[in-house]
């Protein structure tokens, strides 16, 4: 049932890529951000959703909400969610993400508060 409605979600013209955008435009806000991490993570879901968050900017949207609040708990479990959720069976976001400075950036985030529990990056 979840799922089914992710695909749905996912079909309404240009909500994967505004996600992405709205993320982008309001860096700034950590609420935003963690939001926009949640629903990255519920959409990528479904492939067709996947491959259009992609495209949309979603892995570069994630990536700086985590190095923008990587002090926020709350934006870093997300974060680390919706990058699991784009990379799990995704070469591509996986190779985008390395080249984009996932490991480095996980790593700063570990640094930076050690309360939080970050993931280590295996691409």
């Amino acid at each position: 049932e979840n799922s089914h409605n992710q695909a749905r979600l996912g079909k309404i013209h240009g909500l994967c890529e505004s996600v992405a955008m709205a993320m982008v435009t309001l860096s700034d806000d950590p609420h935003v951000q963690r939001n926009g991490c949640l629903a990255v993570n519920n959409l990528s879901v479904a492939k067709d959703n996947e491959a259009k968050l992609t495209r949309g900017g979603a892995c570069e949207a994630v990536l700086a909400a985590l190095r923008l609040h990587m002090e926020d708990k709350r934006v870093v479990q997300e974060a680390c969610a919706a990058m699991q959720n784009l990379t799990w069976s995704n070469a591509g976001n996986r190779k985008r993400f390395a080249f984009l400075g996932a490991k480095g950036t996980l790593e700063a985030v570990r640094q930076a508060n050690k309360a939080i529990e970050v993931p280590r990056w295996t691409a």
